[in-house]
C-alpha cells in the first residue's frame, strides 16, 4: 500500500507529487492523457478538431498548461477564494509555486489600465506571461523530477474509488487496482464529468456553480496589442439590467492569441491562449465575454437546467462544434453568410446568435463598452473594432461543483482530497499548483 494517489497531472498533480515525496511519503500519480510531447493539437496547425479522448488541449502530463503554448500566472486578488481559505499560509506557498514555474513574484505586472468614467469595474491583479520556451523548459523539468524521484507513474484513467477502513482501492480503466491510504483527485476539467455524475454517490457535499456563458471576439491583434502591453490580461466586471457580465482570458500578446478548443465528448468549447515573441505570430487576438446564467438573487439549482439546455441546442443545431460569424450580423441577428475570415479553419460559420437569443442587444451593449477600451488605446474606433470583429461561440466557465472541503481540501474526516479546477474552488494554473503544494503539506 502506497501513502497518496494523485489523480491528474496537471499543476496541482504534479506540484502535490513532487512535494509529498519529497516529505518521504510514497506516491503514484494517475493521468489518462498523453506524453507532453505528444500532446498536439491538429486545429493548431490548421486542422479539423478530430475529438480525441481525451481531449490533447485538457489531458496529458502537464494538464491545462500544454506543451509548445505559452500561458499566463496570476495571484491574489485573482483567485480570491483561495486566499481567504489559506490567507496565513498564502503566500509562503506562494513563493514556492512561483519556484515551481522558474518565475520571480517581483516580474508580475500590475495593472495600469484606466477606466475612469466607464460603468464598470477593471478587476486588477499582478500577471506574468510565460512564454512557450519557458513552459517546455519547466515540464521538462517536472516530468524528469517525477521520474527521478521515484514516484509510480500511471498512464491509464481511475474510473472509481472505494473506501475501506484507512485505506482507499482506485480503480483504472486498464484493471490496474492502487491502494493507498489517502486519494487526491485533481483531473482539472476532464475531470468535470466524473465529478458531476458522482459527487452525490461518493456522498461529498457541494454547491451548484453560477456558471458563465458567452462568446470569444477575434479582431485583427494590433487592436488588442496596446491594452495587453498595459496589462496581459485585461479584466473587467460589469452588472446590466441584474445579470454579471466579465470578460475573460485576454489574448493579446506581442504575436497576437490563439483559439483553443476543447472537446468535452459530446460537443467541444472555446478558449484561448496568448501568443509571445517565442510563438508563431498570428493575424488575430482575442477575448470572452460571458455572462452569468442567473440573475442576482436567483437559485443557483436553475444554473443546470440553463446549462443543459444551453448545451443541447449547441448539440442540435451545431453538433456541438464551434461557429462563428461577423459581429455586425451578430448584433443585427441576420443569418446570411458574410465574407469574413477566422483564425482556425476547424470554426465553420454559422448564427451564432441563435444560441443566445433574446439576449443579444444586452450582450451586446457590454460588450461594446469593451471595445470603446480597446479602441481608446489602439487609436481606433469602436465602429472599426465592429467591422473586422468575429463572433465565435459557444463558450462556458465555472461548470464545476464547488465541493466543500477545509483549508487542507480535504473533505471531513475522509481521505480523500480534491485540488485545482475539478473542486471548483477557484481556477488558474498558479491557484492549481498552490492548492496542490498545500494538500501535500497537510498529508498527515
Amino acid at each position: 500500500m502506497i501513502d497518496v494517489c494523485i489523480v491528474g497531472a496537471g499543476p496541482c498533480g504534479i506540484s502535490c507529487a513532487l512535494y509529498a515525496k519529497k516529505r518521504g511519503l510514497s506516491v503514484a500519480l494517475i493521468e489518462c492523457g498523453r506524453h507532453y510531447s505528444r500532446r498536439k493539437c491538429l486545429v493548431d496547425y490548421g486542422g479539423e478538431c478530430c475529438k480525441c479522448t481525451p481531449c490533447n488541449v485538457a489531458s496529458g502530463f502537464g494538464g491545462c498548461v500544454h506543451y509548445g503554448d505559452s500561458a499566463k500566472l496570476s495571484y491574489y486578488p485573482s483567485g480570491k477564494e483561495l486566499y481567504n481559505k489559506i490567507s496565513k499560509d498564502y503566500y509562503r506557498i506562494l513563493e514556492e509555486a512561483c519556484l515551481f514555474w522558474n518565475v520571480n513574484i517581483n516580474e508580475f505586472v500590475d495593472n495600469h489600465i484606466s477606466t475612469e468614467g466607464e460603468p464598470f469595474e477593471i478587476k486588477a491583479f499582478p500577471v506574468r506571461v510565460i512564454n512557450s520556451e519557458e513552459i517546455k523548459k519547466v515540464i521538462e523539468e517536472k516530468w524528469a523530477e517525477i521520474n527521478n524521484a521515484g514516484i509510480e507513474y500511471y498512464n491509464c484513467e481511475m474510473t472509481d474509488f472505494y473506501e475501506h477502513e484507512n485505506e482507499i482501492d482506485v480503480c483504472c480503466n486498464d484493471k490496474t487496482i492502487i491502494r493507498c491510504r489517502y486519494i487526491v483527485l485533481a483531473m482539472g476539467r476532464h475531470g468535470i464529468n466524473w465529478i458531476q455524475k458522482n459527487a452525490s454517490v461518493k456522498n461529498f457535499e457541494y454547491e451548484m456553480p453560477v456558471s458563465t456563458v458567452g462568446f470569444r471576439f477575434e479582431m485583427p491583434r494590433d487592436y488588442m496589442i496596446p491594452l495587453g502591453r498595459l496589462h496581459p490580461d485585461f479584466k473587467f466586471r460589469m452588472e446590466y439590467k441584474g445579470y454579471k457580465y466579465k470578460s475573460f482570458c485576454y489574448c493579446g500578446g506581442e504575436h497576437g492569441g490563439r483559439l483553443k478548443f476543447v472537446n468535452y465528448g459530446d460537443y467541444v468549447l472555446l478558449d484561448g491562449h496568448i501568443l509571445t515573441e517565442t510563438d508563431t505570430k498570428s493575424k488575430y487576438a482575442n477575448f470572452a465575454l460571458l455572462r452569468q446564467m442567473i440573475m442576482n438573487g436567483e437559485e443557483r439549482g436553475k444554473v443546470k437546467v440553463i446549462s443543459d439546455a444551453l448545451i443541447s441546442n449547441y448539440i442540435c443545431k451545431f453538433r456541438g462544434n464551434p461557429i462563428f460569424q461577423s459581429y455586425n450580423d451578430f448584433k443585427n441577428g441576420l443569418t446570411s453568410v458574410d465574407y469574413s475570415t477566422i483564425s482556425a479553419q476547424y470554426v465553420k460559420r454559422g448564427a451564432v446568435q441563435e444560441l443566445f437569443d433574446p439576449m443579444i442587444l444586452d450582450y451586446c451593449y457590454v460588450a461594446e463598452k469593451a471595445f470603446g477600451v480597446i479602441a481608446q488605446y489602439a487609436d481606433c474606433s469602436i465602429d472599426d473594432i465592429k467591422r473586422h470583429t468575429n463572433v465565435i461561440g459557444l463558450e462556458l466557465e465555472g461548470m464545476w461543483m464547488r465541493i466543500k472541503t477545509d483549508d487542507s481540501f480535504r473533505i471531513k474526516n475522509r481521505q480523500i482530497y480534491i485540488g485545482g479546477d475539478c473542486g471548483g474552488e477557484s481556477q488558474g494554473i498558479m491557484q492549481a499548483t498552490i492548492e496542490g503544494i498545500r494538500i501535500a503539506r497537510c498529508l498527515e
